[in-house]
């Protein structure tokens, strides 16, 4: 049961870290588009 917490934990941080990441990614092409 520990164990499965911080592996949930775990995967959270990845998601959150994903999110940002294509976040900045589609901002660029936006920058982009806009030029």
């Amino acid at each position: 049961m520990k164990l499965n917490k911080v592996y949930r934990s775990r995967k959270r941080k990845i998601y959150e870290l994903f999110f940002e990441w294509l976040c900045v990614k589609v901002n660029r092409i936006r920058k982009k588009a806009r030029k």
